[in-house]
């Protein structure tokens, strides 16, 4: 079920959020995926530093959760919006595998290309 103050985002809406500088990324995957490859500026926040991470972070930022398959980052936005942030974000179907194709508002293609869980190139094409 989705929360109706987490917005549940695809890849082209991601990468708007992407490009304003005024949005914070939260990576929930395991450390060494993360240490990997990750998005660029993003957070890794575990069961261990969450609090502190909830206590030093700008609520009032928007926030951009994302984990491997889109699954684990509803219920983490939806912990976060629980405690006090205001504009959460979920990217649904994540980023993991090697590549995926996701429809999008408008019947629009978008397609994903993915390395170890890094997005390198949206490429957006009209059906």
């Amino acid at each position: 079920m989705k929360s109706k103050d987490v917005k549940h985002v695809n890849v082209v809406e991601a990468t708007s959020l992407l490009d304003s500088d005024a949005v914070t990324i939260v990576d929930i995957r395991d450390r060494q995926s993360f240490e990997i490859d990750h998005m660029q500026n993003a957070h890794h926040v575990t069961g261990n530093n969450a609090k502190d991470f909830i206590n030093k972070t700008n609520k009032d930022q928007p926030l951009l959760v994302y984990c491997y398959h889109g699954n684990s980052s509803q219920v983490v936005a939806e912990y976060f919006s629980k405690n006090g942030f205001n504009q959460v974000y979920t990217l649904d179907g994540g980023i993991g595998g090697s590549e995926e194709q996701r429809v999008v508002p408008n019947d629009v293609h978008a397609t994903l290309k993915l390395d170890i869980g890094f997005i390198h190139e949206i490429v957006v094409k009209d059906p």
